[in-house]
């Protein structure tokens, strides 16, 4: 107590008086390096432990941000776009049947539409006329599950392709362009599977139950098959042969910097994409859907045409009758569909990209403190 005694009359207050007071030996023994350590040892804990917080958080956000895409992914870049090529221009006009009514009318007129006389009620719109509308259209038929419908179908036709694929790929000269229309050709039954189970509504059996006759599905769909599979395998040469002929110099020199070859190749690869291979989607879509056993019932109303071959006796709707069945009114529903799925994807990067800015500069404040 003396050594604070000798302090008091020249402590004002200031930071060196106790910086004094406290290395002073009396002070300095009721303070031990035990203490001390207890103190650093319960800051450090503090500091683990917030930094165990935000990387869970930062691992929960990973995991969300990829099922976000998957989802918008297989939703709107497989499912919608495949209901707008199959859909009919000028779908029936029927009444509006409750879940109740449907359950009457299923036991006494074995679920039969009731039509309405086109001059009373107003002819309905197609389905996939907005994104909107095919995002109820889901819905309704089994809430959010809908959005992932034929997802297993459609996992082990990637699986199996990819198998088929690395093993094609391995043998002596058998190059990409190749193997992928071979890929597709072998596992053309189970990507129609994956198509009928999408336009159709649920049902009980397992996928593998409805997988048509291979030999039916190769005849239906062997040509567009092989040119879509060509396509994919050689649309980036295919572009890069063009960006050759444009500028020489750049594609002679592997200049990979050079902004304007990249550019003109990347719009290459969109108009390939437009003009090629979107309509052999659709044509290949279409005949696929002709294939659905006539007793399966679709959430869309499908397109006459691809119904019309039963009546004339054949299996299958023909290249030429699904391409030139698939009408202007429908190609700008498609189109729609692909556009605002483009715009869809550029917002969700876009505040993908803004979080990720954000975290990038508040997280080592975070850490440091």
């Amino acid at each position: 107590m003396n050594a604070v005694r000798s302090f008091l009359p020249n402590a004002v207050g200031g930071v060196d008086n106790v910086r004094a007071l406290i290395q002073s030996k009396p002070v300095s023994h009721l303070i031990s390096a035990r203490s001390v350590d207890t103190l650093v040892a319960r800051a450090q804990e503090h500091s683990d432990g917030v930094r165990a917080v935000v990387t869970a958080l930062l691992v929960v956000q990973l995991v969300v941000v990829v099922l976000v895409l998957v989802t918008l992914d297989y939703s709107l870049g497989d499912i919608f776009p495949l209901l707008a090529m199959v859909e009919d221009d000028a779908p029936p006009s029927y009444a509006a049947v409750g879940d109740k009514e449907a359950e009457e009318l299923e036991d006494i007129t074995e679920n039969k539409d009731v039509p309405v006389d086109d001059d009373s009620a107003p002819r309905p719109k197609p389905v996939t006329r907005s994104i909107r509308s095919i995002y109820r259209r889901l819905r309704s038929i089994s809430g959010k599950r809908s959005l992932f419908r034929g997802l297993v179908c459609r996992i082990v036709y990637s699986i199996a392709f990819i198998m088929i694929m690395l093993l094609l790929v391995n043998i002596p000269f058998v190059p990409f362009f190749v193997a992928a229309p071979i890929a597709s050709l072998l596992t053309s039954p189970l990507y129609t599977t994956w198509v009928h189970i999408v336009i159709t509504e649920p049902s009980d059996k397992y996928f593998w139950h409805r997988i048509p006759r291979f030999s039916l599905v190769l005849r239906a769909t062997a040509l567009p098959t092989l040119f879509l599979g060509l396509v994919d395998g050689l649309k980036d040469k295919m572009a890069a042969t063009m960006v050759s002929f444009q500028l020489p110099g750049a594609q002679s020199s592997q200049d990979k910097e050079d902004l304007r070859g990249d550019l003109l190749k990347s719009a290459l690869m969109i108009l390939i994409w437009i003009f090629i291979q979107i309509p052999l989607e659709v044509v290949l879509a279409r005949i696929q859907a002709s294939l659905l056993p006539k007793e399966d019932r679709t959430i869309i109303p499908l397109d006459n045409t691809l119904t019309l071959h039963r009546d004339e006796g054949k299996e299958y709707a023909s290249m030429a009758d699904a391409w030139k069945s698939f009408s202007r009114a429908a190609w700008v529903r498609l189109m729609n569909v692909y556009a605002m799925t483009i715009i869809i994807f550029v917002a969700v990067y876009v505040v993908l990209g803004c979080i990720a800015v954000a975290e990038f500069l508040l997280l080592p404040v975070v850490f440091k403190s």
